[in-house]
């Protein structure tokens, strides 16, 4: 059931810790229909609320995306690091090196 702007006003004009989330729900929609120009829908007295919205979801989505880039590159950067001292290690077949590199592994 897509959100009306009459219910997100209405959503709007109550106190803050009892709105119902309608707001939110209008401003995504029209945000899939419109992207950024979402930032621009006026309510009936005058207050333009997606645009607080577009800012608040565009920094939680920044969060959730920058946290997955840092798990990779520490992953990136742990694999490395396991290997090249592995590489140091003098291990005389491919399986004491692989056994040491699975060590290492869950180790940490």
């Amino acid at each position: 059931m897509p959100a009306t702007q009459a219910a997100a006003y209405a959503d709007l004009l109550l106190p803050e810790n009892f709105r119902t989330g309608v707001l939110s729900c209008f401003c995504f929609q029209e945000f899939t229909k419109v992207g950024v120009a979402v930032t621009q829908n006026t309510m009936p007295n005058g207050v333009k609320p997606c645009g607080e919205w577009l800012t608040t979801y565009s920094k939680q989505q920044g969060v959730g995306y920058s946290i997955s880039v840092a798990i990779a590159l520490t992953n990136y950067i742990l694999k490395e690091f396991i290997l090249a001292v592995t590489d140091l290690e003098a291990h005389h077949t491919k399986t004491d090196k692989e056994a040491s590199t699975t060590s290492k592994i869950w180790v940490v």
